[in-house]
């Protein structure tokens, strides 16, 4: 028996009851171990990074997974496996924090971080007229974007360009989470495709 639509779509609604169970979880750990540490967020290498890192190596296994979706279209192979070296990269940075050293050339590393939202912004407009993925697949993406673009805004508010009226200790709590609720709006965005696509390689064999 073949799946139909409506079993996709309960299986994309299954996925997503679980992930949101999954990042309550591991929003609250993370938060929890940060406060245990002792440490403000902001300070380098600190235990909600390497839960931010985490999130970015999972986006990085599901673009390896996307590939191999894509097994008989090389040119998309290719692209997957691009996007998931740049998840990696991003990992590896999060946790060792190699972008504060583009201080010394931009005089903020805040450049990088505002660099990233036209790039988001280019991505999923590549990724909707490369595969036209489903609403909800577009919606968690752009759901992942308005976080990203806050996280920055909150970022470029703690002084080095205005300042919210709000103390550091907010601010940097603040824009850590929501640079951790981006990342896990992304990667759902990815599952969800994954798991359309999937299916769709399976109704096709």
């Amino acid at each position: 028996m073949e799946p139909n639509h409506d079993m996709q779509v309960d299986a994309e609604k299954v996925l997503m009851r679980l992930l949101f169970l999954f990042y309550i979880v591991y929003t609250v750990c993370a938060i929890f171990m940060q406060i245990r540490s002792g440490e403000l967020p902001s300070t380098a290498a600190s235990a909600i990074d390497m839960f931010i890192g985490s999130i970015l190596w999972m986006i990085s296994m599901t673009c390896v997974l996307l590939a191999v979706v894509h097994m008989q279209i090389k040119w998309k192979v290719m692209i997957w496996l691009g996007v998931s070296a740049c998840a990696g990269l991003l990992a590896i940075d999060e946790m060792f924090e190699f972008h504060e050293h583009a201080k010394g050339m931009f005089e903020d590393d805040d450049y990088i971080k505002i660099l990233t939202l036209p790039i988001a912004f280019a991505g999923m407009y590549v990724l909707y007229v490369m595969e036209k993925p489903s609403r909800r697949v577009m919606a968690l993406f752009l759901a992942g974007f308005v976080f990203h673009s806050l996280y920055v805004f909150t970022d470029l508010g703690d002084g080095d360009f205005f300042q919210l009226p709000f103390s550091r200790i907010i601010l940097v709590w603040t824009e850590e989470i929501l640079e951790l609720f981006a990342l896990q709006s992304y990667l759902a965005g990815f599952l969800v495709h994954y798991l359309t696509l999937s299916r769709r390689v399976y109704r096709a064999q």
